[in-house]
């Protein structure tokens, strides 16, 4: 099951969908395989899309062992994205920056 995750890595509702059974077994390659479909679905501008890239993240927040790999999408995010004012409001809305 963890290779056909891989195999659709880049869609992350496959992702969701399947790593409940696996997140226990397999914590790291779970983590990163949402680190890397979340950072791919962010590319798209769009507000929908941001809304969904906050809630892939929190959801990501919640898995054990994933606060680094949080920690530096959201600084990729806040880097990369600076100027999508939408997504940067959804974003320290949810998840504020600590100073």
């Amino acid at each position: 099951m963890l290779e056909l995750i891989h195999n659709n890595s880049r869609y992350i509702n496959f992702i969701d969908s399947y790593a409940k059974f696996l997140i226990d077994k397999y914590p790291e390659e779970i983590i990163s395989l949402y680190a890397g479909a979340i950072k791919s679905h962010a590319k798209i501008a769009d507000k929908r899309i941001y809304k969904e890239v906050s809630d892939y993240l929190k959801h990501l927040s919640k898995i054990k062992g994933s606060e680094n790999v949080l920690r530096q999408l959201l600084y990729y995010f806040r880097g990369i994205y600076r100027n999508r004012k939408t997504m940067m409001e959804i974003l320290n809305e949810n998840f504020p920056e600590k100073k």
